[in-house]
């Protein structure tokens, strides 16, 4: 069920994707492209359906930092692998006597000595070399490397 505050926040999104409710049991990669769709309205991007898009849209059109820009498709289908993992096979069994939870490592987890921790990409990491692209918020003009503050982080 659906929160009040999330139907405040953002009615027409809800109502719009509503059936992601419905879909909860379907399987990730089915689900996923209507994730997509919502995570691209959630950052105003009307013009695609697919984060990857949305991020190239945001960046290069919008000037956005990449702090600003939605997660990419590979981060999303993570996130959501362990989210799946533990509202439906972890709360979801939480009355259950003896319940079968399936290893997280197959559910955007990863083993850190006897702990769990979030598996966050899948793919290799942007290059060192990607702070050229970055955009400066400074007034004045700057010559590259900017120092302002934006560009630290």
């Amino acid at each position: 069920m659906c929160t009040p505050a999330i139907r405040l926040v953002c009615p027409v999104l809800m109502k719009e994707h509503f059936k992601l409710m419905v879909l909860i049991h379907d399987s990730v990669k089915r689900v996923l492209p209507i994730i997509e769709t919502f995570v691209t309205r959630l950052y105003g991007v009307e013009s695609v359906d697919l984060v990857n898009a949305a991020r190239k849209t945001l960046f290069l059109n919008k000037g956005k930092q990449f702090v600003q820009i939605p997660p990419s498709s590979d981060a999303l289908q993570l996130h959501l692998l362990r989210a799946v993992h533990q509202s439906a096979f972890v709360w979801g069994g939480l009355l259950i006597r003896d319940p079968l939870v399936p290893s997280p490592e197959e559910w955007g987890w990863q083993r850190s000595g006897s702990a769990f921790v979030p598996h966050y990409i899948s793919l290799p990491p942007l290059s060192s070399s990607l702070p050229d692209l970055s955009f400066c918020s400074c007034k004045s003009v700057c010559k590259r490397p900017c120092k302002c503050i934006v560009n630290k982080q």
